[in-house]
């Protein structure tokens, strides 16, 4: 289930937003750019001043001091935040130093140096801190972290981004070779939301003030975009974005190694519309060269820049239906912002430089992309519906931004006619008869619009028919009536469902097919079957609401038109011709397979001059044109496919030569492959005694690393060569084991395989779902940020019984969880496969777990009436409220060893060792025990035995033992655990002849020719000429 807007804004591939296209570099001479298009710059003067902006630039003064160079461009007396104006009149050079002009001798002119320090600095430490004039001292603050922060107070209107505004924002960056490591957080750079409504939200009528009294809306809690250095094992400069203020965290949009740009001008443009439906780009170049490091520009996303009250409804935390507060701002922030607490030691010094910083306000008063936020809609049409029906036809719900309800309702059949809210508060119900419903959107004054976006509640949408008007007057509720739609509609969707789920929250992206340009929108609903009658339910007064059309959210689009009319001119050898219909464009892509073969079109044909012979390409076109409402080139909807073959025999890559293990630990396999010639790109394949999977396919490097494995495991690595989707005949192959023991622990997923989605900031060093399989409460796997579910599947290494499965979090936020088990290797290939058989389904919700405030943390252990046989495990989170956080996952067999259990040994020599395991216990009596060396079993001995000596070993070699306690009596078999108990021994080395060397009662020795700088010595045997 996807929860209200707490998740990322939703848009379909049908309208891709294309900011300022910049697409990979393409792999063939064929595929060059034609001429770049025309685009509305942004940032050009004549732009600016024809759209209410302004733009100011501040350059370090060596004359002058940095303080009052801010000061001066941002209107303010206090430009920056830890070092302020009180601060450095009551400590002077001590606070004024943190901001600093430097000269620097690449630039050949004067830049800014910001500086923090060690946690013995006072200064370091003032942001929030107040000063005592009378003791000389400072109170307050935050002794947890440093700020030293350059920005433009709120009340600078020209400098901040107010909603619907375009601002933007240019400046030189240099980070200094010596940066250290961060300890939490570090930002260089932030766009924060300023004037949270903070406990205000109480008194909001859609908050939860019961369940959540004391929850305080943040909207200036997460900056909404921030340049940060990652504290992770590979440390990287993160681009990254929060689309809510509360803890749920940042997602990173792009990311550059930070030792790639350590002390190296860097040339930053970021531009912002900030609002509720708003976008960004970002490009960071070499200052010097020229050369793109970094960008973020994702054509099919929309971005949420503008913060408004957040609520909790429903356990769910969102931005709700509200309006943000009036003197809400964003405003950007440059310096640091670091994790630095005062107890700890080891916090160093830290610099970064800046220089040549403009601020731009490059139009005021811009359009949402999506046209209909914030606009006036009406119920429209006959109220002959049930009375749930009329109480909820509050068509303004459809504007409000939230575009999914988290009320779900199971039983449709049975609502109880005494709560009008059951289907919750957030929906727009139609009120005409049994299955259908009209409203009317004002859209402000006349405007262009080609794409409608429907959220709905059911899967039942059966017709959607669509009326524009030439009128543009005001109205009111009261005459629309008078508006002079179109006799016969202008657009009719027919969909397929006659029938479907009337729960599903379903999201239906309409092409209109061409342009539309109205003020006024009528919009008539109908659902293929259900039913509005009346009832009881167990004497209680119920309505039936399968067949009313109950939609959460209404968005319009002026989205470009499809290239239509496709064709393609081909007679042979490797020349080609696609055109199709003109349409209004900026530019065309060409797609060949789903992926960008050439970008940049001009005009509406193109000739292709070096097509691989034998080939079939899968052609297709996108649009891209600039919304003139939000200055967003958009992307449209891709056209149909055209299939070209061409003639002659098609190329078959050679496989590379070999493939290389250039290192492997525990968990990772690093390999390096020479390039073919003529590949486009490889297949990375993993082989286990199981299966064979693909991990990366058309991958374009020649080095990998796979990650998330099992320690102590064999494996196979094979690398194919593609082109144009064939594969090489053959692959080269490599086999490698892990370092490490395998299976070391009776926690049956301790340290194993494991697969699943992309993770939060996608940092897989730091939140990988190999962290909740490590046995350490402290690390955990963080899905996504946005997900609404998650999967992982896990390789146990060996067919074994389970029979305890157990998960943890930190938050008592999980609502429902499901485990899976699979014996086929193919299973592992496919978190959707049929091969996955349900194990159970842990609904917190249900039992009341969730939302119980008693309740801050899991830590669930489910136990199976009896074992089932699994080689696989698949955890599932199924739903959740905001992020998904998992610390550990784990799975037992019916019997394991408990507590401090251990395995060790004593009196090791060169050929034996005393195996120990004293102590040890187990979850059910164990009738015996099995000692294991490399994996054969070596003997068995009885359960009141807890020793053996072991020998016959060879000098100065390693051994892994184990002993797997075993128990007869559990549903009449035998079972044993898998981890056991482990230990790898080494035995001591061959003993050396200690005897010292000496000379027989023979043996002479002469000098001779003895100079001041050498002498030759002379014995039995050969002669050394020199010393």
């Amino acid at each position: 289930m996807i929860t209200a807007k707490q998740k990322r804004k939703i848009i379909s591939v049908g309208l891709a937003l294309a900011l300022m296209l910049e697409l990979a570099p393409l792999p063939d001479a064929m595929l060059s750019k034609a001429a770049a298009a025309t685009q509305q710059d942004i940032l050009d003067p004549a732009f600016i001043a024809s759209h209410g902006g302004n733009s100011v630039t501040v350059q370090a003064d060596p004359s002058r001091s940095p303080y009052d160079v801010f000061g001066e461009a941002f209107g303010t007396d206090n430009p920056v935040e830890g070092a302020t104006k009180t601060a450095r009149a009551i400590m002077g050079e001590e606070a004024a130093r943190h901001v600093a002009n430097y000269y620097d001798t690449v630039l050949g002119k004067d830049v800014f140096k910001v500086e923090v320090n060690g946690s013995d600095c006072l200064s370091c430490y003032l942001h929030n801190a107040t000063y005592n004039s009378a003791t000389g001292t400072w109170s307050g603050g935050n002794d947890d972290r440093q700020r030293i922060e350059i920005r433009p107070p709120e009340e600078s209107r020209d400098r901040i981004g107010l909603e619907n505004d375009i601002t933007a924002y240019h400046w030189n960056l240099k980070i200094d070779k010596d940066i250290p490591k961060p300890d939490g957080f570090f930002h260089i750079f932030q766009y924060k939301a300023y004037n949270s409504l903070g406990a205000g939200v109480q008194n909001l009528p859609l908050h939860d003030k019961v369940n959540f009294p004391d929850f305080s809306s943040s909207e200036d809690g997460n900056p909404i975009l921030t340049f940060t250095i990652s504290s992770s094992a590979k440390q990287n400069l993160e681009f990254r974005y929060a689309d809510i203020g509360t803890d749920a965290g940042q997602e990173t949009l792009a990311s550059v190694p930070l030792n790639d740009i350590k002390d190296r001008w860097l040339d930053i443009t970021v531009k912002i519309l900030n609002a509720e439906y708003g976008w960004v780009t970002m490009t960071m170049k070499d200052a010097l060269t020229g050369e793109v490091l970094m960008s973020y520009n994702d054509p099919d996303r929309v971005l949420d820049i503008w913060r408004r009250p957040e609520i909790k409804y429903n356990g769910n935390t969102f931005e709700g239906p509200y309006p943000a507060i009036p003197n809400m701002i964003n405003r950007p922030k440059w310096g640091i912002y670091r994790k630095a607490d005062k107890t700890n030691p080891n916090v160093r010094d830290a610099k970064i430089y800046l220089s040549d910083i403009t601020l731009y306000k490059a139009a005021t008063g811009v359009s949402p992309v999506n046209l209909a936020y914030g606009k006036q809609a009406y119920n429209f049409g006959a109220t002959s519906g049930n009375a749930m029906q009329l109480a909820n036809a509050h068509a303004e719900r459809l504007v409000d931004g939230v575009q999914i309800d988290p009320v779900v309702y199971s039983n449709l059949t049975a609502v109880p006619q005494s709560n009008n809210s059951a289907l919750g508060e957030l929906s727009w119900i139609g009120t005409e008869s049994s299955k259908k419903g009209s409203v009317v959107v004002d859209l402000g004054k006349k405007m262009s619009f080609s794409q409608l976006k429907l959220f709905m509640k059911t899967a039942r949408l059966k017709t959607m028919n669509m009326w524009v008007s030439d009128d543009e007057t005001d109205h009111t509720e009261s005459t629309l009536g008078t508006i002079p739609f179109s006799a016969s509609p202008d657009f009719t969707y027919s969909g397929p469902n006659s029938g479907g789920e009337d729960t599903a929250d379903k999201t239906y992206t309409i092409d209109l097919g061409t342009t539309h340009t109205s003020r006024y929108i009528k919009l008539y609903f109908e659902n293929g079957s259900g039913a509005n009658g009346a009832g009881t339910a167990n004497g209680v007064p119920t309505f039936t609401m399968t067949g009313p059309p109950r939609l959460t959210e209404l968005e319009i689009y002026n989205a470009p038109q499809k290239a239509k009319k496709i064709q393609i001119a081909y007679t042979s050898g490797p020349q080609a011709t696609i055109s199709w219909d003109p349409v209004p464009s900026d530019h065309f892509v060409i797609y060949d397979n789903g992926k960008v073969l050439v970008d940049n079109v001009i005009g509406n044909s193109y000739t292709f001059t070096n097509l691989d012979p034998g080939a079939a390409y899968n052609l297709s076109v996108r649009n891209v044109y600039t919304d003139p409402y939000s200055f967003k080139p958009l992307m449209s909807a891709e056209s149909e496919t055209h299939v070209l073959h061409t003639d002659g025999s098609p190329i078959i890559p050679s496989p590379p030569a070999s493939v290389t293990v250039t290192d492997a630990a525990d968990k990772t396999i690093n390999v390096a492959w020479e390039p073919v010639a003529d590949a486009q790109s490889y297949r990375v394949a993993l082989v286990t005694d199981a299966v064979e999977r693909i991990v990366a396919d058309e991958y374009t490097g020649s080095s990998y690393q796979l990650k998330d494995l099992s320690p102590g495991t064999s494996y196979g690595v094979k690398i194919y060569a593609i082109r144009r989707g064939a594969l090489s005949a053959q692959a080269a192959q490599a086999s490698v084991v892990t370092a490490g023991i395998k299976h070391g622990s009776d926690n049956l997923l301790y340290n194993k395989e494991v697969q699943y989605p992309r993770v939060w900031n996608d940092d897989t060093s730091s939140y990988s779902a190999s962290k909740a399989l490590d046995n350490n409460d402290g690390s955990r796997w963080v899905a996504l940020k946005g997900s609404t579910t998650a999967w992982m599947m896990v390789d146990i290494g060996a067919l074994t019984p389970v029979q305890r499965l157990e998960y943890y979090s930190y938050q008592n936020k999980l609502k429902k969880v499901s485990f899976y088990y699979a014996t086929d290797g193919d299973a592992f290939k496919d978190p959707t496969s049929a091969k996955w058989t349900k194990i159970l389904t842990d609904d917190r919700v249900a039992q009341g777990k969730y939302g119980n405030p008693a309740i801050t943390q899991i830590a669930e252990h489910l136990t199976l009436p009896a074992p089932v046989n699994a080689r696989y495990i698949k955890f599932t989170v199924d739903e959740v409220d905001g992020d998904i956080n998992v610390n550990e996952v784990k799975a037992f067999g019916p019997i394991s060893f408990t507590g401090n259990s251990a395995l060790s040994a004593s009196n090791t020599t060169e050929s034996g060792t005393l195996l120990q395991w004293t102590g040890a216990t187990t979850t059910i009596p164990a009738e015996s025990y099995n000692v294991y060396r490399d994996d054969e079993k070596m003997t068995t001995v009885a359960s009141n035995v807890y020793q053996l000596q072991v020998t016959g070993l060879l000098p100065g070699t390693a051994y892994n033992f184990r002993v797997r306690a075993v128990n007869e009596s559990v549903y009449g078999a035998v079972y044993e655990t898998l981890g056991g108990l482990p230990l790898q021994v080494t035995t001591l080395g061959a003993s050396a002849d200690t005897t010292p060397p000496g000379w027989g009662m023979d043996a002479r020795l002469a000098v001779s020719q003895v100079t001041s700088s050498s002498a030759v010595l002379t014995w039995t045997g050969q002669p050394i000429t020199s010393v």
